[in-house]
């Protein structure tokens, strides 16, 4: 299993590379539905060791129906979530 831990470092490679290519990081939103949705809220968490660099490259984060997986990938730990250094919408239903 892969945590959402890890899968935000491919997310900040995804910003960086759009960086790379002259895309605007002020008009670029990271969008994610169910575990992706927990990606970004995890991406997006303030004071984690990629927040900072997060903010340079997303400057809104979208989650559709995040399905929450709450654990590291060893198990032993819980992933924060918030509170968000950048705005991040959640849409979600019952």
């Amino acid at each position: 299993m892969i945590s959402a831990t890890d899968r935000t470092y491919d997310l900040l490679a995804a910003g960086q590379w759009l960086a790379e290519k002259g895309v605007d990081p002020k008009r670029v939103y990271a969008v994610g539905e169910s575990q992706g949705g927990m990606v970004v809220m995890r991406a997006f968490t303030a004071g984690t060791i990629f927040s900072e660099e997060i903010k340079k490259y997303f400057a809104k984060g979208i989650v559709l129906w995040p399905a929450c997986v709450w654990w590291d990938s060893d198990h032993t730990r819980a992933h924060p979530l918030g509170p968000y250094h950048s705005p991040v919408i959640v849409f979600t239903g019952g």
